[in-house]
């Protein structure tokens, strides 16, 4: 065989290896974080449909029709968000996977008649009702898929993984829909969806056979109730300053042709490649969270450009709040999914919380500014003055995300101690009502004590403790020990590969049973 083909053979197999589902490639793409592809294309379709004047051919991106489409698709996308968890209560998608195609299906279509078919694209009926709402139930439907996804898998958003993928992707189809001509630009964006629907169909057979993780027991997720609430208003304040800011601006003072939208974007995706290198070189997981001040008094920094009152100013107001709106949509879903990860929240309810967020505090900083410049005389009199409040509403907030940065920190990268062991063993042993030897046994278990081990020490038949051990698993809605061990372990110090749940095998030598453990570790019993 000539060389050149045995290359392409060798080069094809790899790809192969690469892509397959098979437990070595899912542990490659793993580690280069592809995982988070899906998610990434959902976010890059929204900001490349929202953020790229060359995408509306029918009617300008910053025309008065257009901002109250936008305006509607976020007050609908709130609400879909809110109401998901409690429309999905019964369902599981991955279980119904044609719900993601058909999702996937109405994005692509409603986005090319939104901007291409210019009947419907100028139709008041169309753009802010029957559009919004089509976006936000499909949008919502595939982020809460990709929730369920991220949550089976044990997903902890490592930063060195999770914004070097969503930072990759989103510049990339910003590139691309900004060099692309109309309509080739439009067919794009509308393609997005459509390959986040491909790339789930091929993901979820990554993790077939597992399950969601049991949620924590009360007492224990409510010791992070404070942490998300902080980080949950404080990104919501954030989010509305910056809209506000960004919607304030006279569109003259900008880049012309809404330029300064895609410019935004695209160095917000710079931003979140030099954040992944950075976290990559340092092999620090909590890096992420402790930008996040920093990030806060930037955007405390672009409203003081706008307040200058310097023409010159206004576009690096305007361009920063556009990479601050970007950055602040990494840091929530970052911390949502790694709670629904660690079982502190429900999966469907931590991703569209996380999205809820973002949209509410966009759509309330639009809509303060809308105000502001439709009321006749109110522009002059109280622009300046909300600016200064924002500004001093983002300080303000601040505080507590400062204090509560060790919590933060603890709850989403902290492996857990021996006291945090104990603790949740004590919490299942109350909200579960197990009696006293089944509370012995667990905390046996949690400490990695086999079956033979546990009756030496409490002088108890190996088959009465297994059947402490049943009970346990039928009290808890568990099924065997690696579940029992992930729940009592929640924290997580990396992302580690995910395997199916394999077969129970017997060695030939002691005939002592294996058994799973989380991360594939066998224990003998």
């Amino acid at each position: 065989m000539p060389r050149c083909a045995r290359e392409r053979m060798g080069s094809a197999v790899s790809m192969v290896s690469f892509f397959g589902s098979d437990a070595e490639s899912v542990e490659k793409r793993d580690a280069l974080g592809v995982h988070y592809l899906g998610l990434s294309l959902v976010l890059a379709w929204f900001y490349c449909l929202w953020f790229s004047p060359s995408v509306f051919v029918c009617t300008p991106l910053m025309g008065r029709a257009m901002v109250y489409s936008w305006l509607a698709s976020l007050a609908f996308s709130a609400l879909a968000f809110l109401v998901m968890p409690l429309a999905l209560r019964r369902i599981n998608i991955y279980e119904h996977p044609t719900l993601v195609w058909v999702s996937a299906g109405m994005l692509a279509a409603g986005t090319l008649l939104f901007t291409l078919a210019k009947p419907l694209a100028t139709l008041p009926l169309f753009i802010w009702v029957v559009f919004p709402i089509v976006l936000a139930v499909a949008n919502a439907l595939l982020w809460a898929a990709w929730g369920e996804f991220y949550t089976r898998k044990r997903s902890t958003f490592a930063v060195g993984k999770f914004a070097l993928v969503y930072g990759s992707v989103m510049l990339a189809a910003m590139i691309m829909t900004e060099i692309l001509p109309a309509p080739v630009s439009n067919v794009f964006v509308a393609l997005l969806p459509i390959a986040c629907g491909a790339v789930y169909k091929y993901e979820n057979k990554t993790v077939e056979g597992l399950v969601f993780p049991t949620l924590l027991p009360k007492a224990i997720r409510k010791k992070t109730n404070r942490a998300t609430l902080i980080i949950s208003v404080s990104l919501c304040i954030a989010c509305v300053a910056c809209y506000f800011t960004i919607a304030i601006v006279p569109e003259d003072n900008i880049l012309t042709d809404a330029a300064a939208y895609p410019l935004g974007m695209g160095l917000a995706a710079i931003l979140c490649l030099v954040i992944a290198s950075i976290a990559r070189v340092g092999k620090r997981t909590e890096a992420a969270y402790k930008l996040l001040p920093y990030f806060m008094v930037a955007a405390i920094v672009a409203i003081a450009f706008f307040l200058s009152n310097h023409v010159e100013f206004d576009t690096i107001a305007f361009t920063l709040a556009v990479i601050l709106a970007g950055i602040f949509e990494l840091f929530v879903i970052s911390y949502f999914g790694t709670m629904s990860s660690k079982g502190y929240m429900a999966p469907v309810a931590a991703f569209c919380a996380s999205s809820a967020i973002v949209r509410l505090g966009f759509s309330i900083g639009e809509v303060w500014a809308v105000l502001y410049e439709d009321i006749q005389g109110i522009w002059n009199t109280l622009v300046e003055p909300t600016s200064l409040f924002l500004m001093c509403l983002v300080a303000l907030s601040l505080i507590p995300l400062v204090r509560s940065e060790g919590d933060i920190i603890h709850v989403t990268t902290a492996p857990a101690t021996q006291n945090d062991t104990e603790e949740i063993c004590d919490a299942v042993i109350v909200e579960f009502k197990l009696s006293k030897r089944e509370g012995e046994i667990l905390k046996l278990v949690a400490r990695g004590y086999t079956v033979d081990n546990i009756s030496n020490k409490l002088v108890i038949s190996p088959y009465t403790t297994q059947t402490h051990i049943r009970h346990i698993y039928a009290k808890m809605n568990i099924h065997k020990r690696s579940e029992l061990l992930d729940y009592i372990n929640m924290h997580r110090d990396s992302e580690k590969p995910v395997r199916p749940p394999q077969r129970p095998r017997r060695s030939n030598g002691n005939r002592e049973k294996m058994i799973e453990a989380p991360y594939g570790a066998p224990l003998l019993r």
